[in-house]
């Protein structure tokens, strides 16, 4: 009889997958438990109470702990000069992560918090230390062999350094200007209005950026400026230095027939007044402006999302209410459509507006190559993501805006510079 072969536990990839196992079934039930005690509904939720739990201390023992464990799991099975150089990389690159996020804030970038997205890439590379060793040992076990996953490692590590330099510190900074022309089908062969679009500005302080802005949107020489939400960042609504710099940035802007704006999802409705009071904008709440402007009849309608904010973002409040203004509506002059969002964009359609300005996706924020946005906000998915949309007799524009929405999400852009956007309306 041919004698039964010990398997050595430690060799059995079937050990493994049942500790794997074992670990997202404890995790999972760990979640429950908060959840059903805590009444965390989501990912989000789950981020926002650990994230008002963090602190330096915390931070500081959690990535002791997780060098530890990375150093136990870098070590299993290779050579001593393998696993110093790996766990190298990993330290490394958290410094290096931490060393962005402080000079931005320092150079006037971004004013967010630190602590939570060092907390979140630290565990971005822990898990990619953890990866490539098992993809290592997984290679060894079907004979392939992984001989170089050190080097391997210490490369994906300085990719994700180069990828958060650009994307907190770089891209962030690059303003760009992108042109549309609009036929206006009314057009009685007057020279082509220019309208200046900005939105999602999402201001926590006035800096550089926020500088250049006015810049390049007084050197466009705009006939009209419209505005479409997210003025302040959502973690910055209520601080008044940040509402004082809005002003003098609102001040700042010139545009010869006048600026006219709508609210966005973030706009507190209750500090209108502290926003725009006394300044020469044109606040458009559910009604009409009509301008001739050197031959051409405009019409712009606006809607602020402040119904929709009310009742938990259900755009069905403002579809009522778009739909209310269309009666309105004149057929014989060039019409615009301000909402934040582009989630009426089947309505503004249907009403036969012109032009529908949105922003509210910032394109994605975060972008994938070959993909595009990650997530968008936007009912539509990836619908209306960024960039313009003719659909029917509407040309529909999302822009990418200018800021970074608050909160959890980080103060990042990747492929997915800010953007202005000027309309040139004339024939064809």
């Amino acid at each position: 009889m041919r004698p039964l072969r010990n398997v050595s536990p430690s060799r059995s990839p079937w050990l493994w997958l049942l500790l794997t196992a074992l670990l997202l079934v404890l995790g999972a039930a760990a979640f429950a438990c908060l959840r059903a005690r805590y009444g965390w509904e989501d990912l989000f939720s789950v981020v926002w109470h650990l994230a008002q739990q963090l602190s330096r201390k915390r931070l500081a023992l959690a990535l002791l702990v997780s060098g530890a464990v990375a150093w136990v799991a870098l070590r299993w099975r290779s050579a001593p000069r393998a696993a110093y150089v790996a766990l190298s990389a990993y330290l490394a690159g958290v410094l290096a992560d931490g060393a962005v996020l402080l000079w931005v804030e320092h150079l006037g970038i971004s004013y967010g918090p630190v602590l939570l997205p060092l907390a979140l890439l630290a565990g971005l590379r822990f898990a990619l230390a953890l990866g490539w060793r098992v993809l290592a040992w997984a290679s060894r076990r079907v004979g392939l062999g992984l001989a170089p996953w050190p080097l391997l490692h210490v490369a994906a590590q300085w990719l994700i350094c180069l990828v958060v330099l650009d994307g907190f510190a770089i891209e962030p900074a690059q303003l760009t200007l992108s042109r549309v022309a609009v036929r206006d089908p009314y057009d009685t062969g007057a020279r082509p209005v220019r309208i200046v679009q900005v939105t999602d500005l999402h201001l926590e302080r006035a800096n550089d950026l926020t500088r250049r802005l006015v810049e390049m949107v007084n050197g466009l020489q705009p006939d009209l400026i419209v505005l479409t939400g997210d003025y302040l960042n959502s973690s910055y609504a209520y601080d008044p230095q940040a509402v004082s710099d809005l002003r003098d940035w609102l001040m700042a802007l010139h545009a010869r027939y006048g600026i006219y704006a709508t609210l966005g999802n973030v706009d507190p409705p209750e500090l209108e007044r502290d926003y725009f009071g006394g300044l020469p904008v044109t606040l458009l709440e559910d009604r009409w402006a009509y301008l001739d402007v050197d031959g051409h009849r405009l019409a712009i309608a606006g809607l602020p999302m402040r119904r929709s904010r009310q009742h938990g973002f259900d755009i069905q409040h403002d579809r009522r209410a778009l739909a209310a203004l269309v009666p309105a509506k004149p057929v014989d002059r060039f019409s615009i459509l301000l909402y934040h969002s582009p989630d009426l964009a089947p309505e503004a359609v249907e009403a036969g507006f012109n032009l529908y300005a949105a922003g509210h996706t910032h394109g994605g924020q975060i972008r994938l190559p070959l993909y595009g946005a990650v997530v968008t906000s936007s009912i539509y998915g990836k619908r209306y993501e960024m960039g313009p949309y003719r659909e029917g007799g509407t040309l529909i524009y999302v822009s990418r805006g200018i800021g970074m929405e608050g909160w959890l999400v980080p103060r990042m852009r990747l492929f997915c510079p800010p953007e202005i956007v000027c309309y040139d309306v004339g024939g064809s």
